[in-house]
């Protein structure tokens, strides 16, 4: 039997190939995005991983399961220092704010739509929401490990965050959660509608003037 979570990515391979694709992730493999660039997408990450922690608060809230509630708790913690760390130790070189940094357009669009499922959808629609950004970064970072790292320790140290053992779990356990789910029409939606907004995030960090009309 066909996993869930396989079922809403073939759905949108040609979406989830695009970003696999993307010249912000090929440039920052590579080391050689600008790093005007990478210091967009980290102050946009920044501002994307409050809401995104929230989201993952409500869904613990949500969830039926105790196993689950627990899992989705430590996550909502867990992003924040995790990740900040990254922010704040690639920030300064970087010479972006992090704190009070103006949230783009796709931002801003990714959050509102996470948030508003988040308040008014069911458990599953929050899991199939939050499951592309989870998901991609893992495929992008296990990609990116298979070519040779770049020199410079910004992007390095960027990769190596999205190939750490306990990121991966964190995944695996959305994924486990996504798998054991009751289907329906609004997952397939939401999930699709975040993998887009993923693509238009790259797009985003690689050029500040993208807009991709999404809402």
């Amino acid at each position: 039997m066909t996993k869930l979570s396989s079922v809403w990515q073939q759905e949108n391979q040609e979406t989830w190939s695009a970003i696999m694709a993307h010249p912000c992730v090929h440039k920052l493999g590579r080391g050689t995005l600008g790093l005007d660039q990478m210091g967009r997408f980290i102050s946009q990450d920044a501002q994307y991983l409050n809401k995104f922690s929230r989201v993952l608060t409500i869904a613990a809230a949500k969830a039926s399961c105790f196993d689950w509630k627990q899992i989705l708790e430590f996550h909502s913690q867990n992003v924040l220092a995790v990740e900040d760390q990254l922010h704040h130790r690639l920030a300064p070189i970087l010479e972006v704010p992090i704190a009070g940094s103006k949230p783009l357009p796709i931002t801003i669009a990714y959050t509102d739509h996470l948030l508003r499922i988040a308040r008014s959808g069911t458990f599953a629609e929050i899991i199939a929401a939050v499951l592309p950004c989870y998901w991609t970064y893992r495929e992008i970072g296990r990609h990116l490990g298979t070519q040779e790292m770049p020199d410079n320790s910004i992007f390095r140290d960027w990769i190596e965050t999205y190939q750490d053992a306990a990121y991966r779990q964190a995944v695996t356990e959305i994924l486990e959660i996504a798998d054991a789910l009751e289907d329906s029409k609004d997952c397939h939606i939401a999930f699709a509608r975040s993998l887009r907004y993923e693509y238009g995030f790259w797009s985003q960090a690689y050029d500040p003037n993208y807009s991709s009309g999404l809402r």
